[in-house]
């Protein structure tokens, strides 16, 4: 009866330890995702577009190195957790971002509501898109909109 019961519990921290570290395959930080795919080029420029509550657009592009810099940190602060799909549509604020690489679309982000982050990737051959939710809380999360009041 012993036996069982240690089989049983020895069973079920396996499974607990499976769940865990699956869990944890999850999660990966912006730097992985988008800056350790440009080998070693630089981002050229990054646009900004933001949608307003009458459906039209802003768009802002920056090519000044400080406001690159300034946007990848932005984004450089994220850690992530890979989820199946983008959030519905009960978020407030959409931005999308591109990242260009000798003036090529690299990269294209989706971001919602500073909690949730689709990446596409121009190059990828396969499964292109890749969404996130950010697990974490942001030094200053209005680095993006603040971007738009210049």
């Amino acid at each position: 009866m012993k036996r069982r019961i240690y089989a049983l519990a020895v069973i079920v921290l396996i499974v607990i330890a499976g769940v865990i570290i699956f869990e944890v395959s999850k999660s990966t930080t912006f730097d992985k995702i988008v800056l350790e795919r440009l080998n070693g080029n630089e981002i050229s420029s990054i646009t900004l577009l933001r949608t307003l509550d009458d459906n039209s657009e802003e768009e802002i592009s920056i090519t000044d190195p400080n406001g690159i810099k300034k946007v990848v940190h932005y984004f450089s602060q994220m850690k992530l957790k890979e989820k199946k799909s983008r959030p519905s549509v009960d978020y407030t604020e959409q931005y999308r971002i591109i990242i260009r690489t000798d003036e090529k679309r690299r990269f294209g982000i989706t971001l919602y509501d500073n909690n949730y982050l689709s990446v596409y990737d121009y190059n990828a051959t396969l499964r292109g898109i890749s969404s996130y939710e950010i697990t974490n809380k942001i030094d200053d999360p209005s680095v993006i909109p603040s971007l738009f009041n210049k």
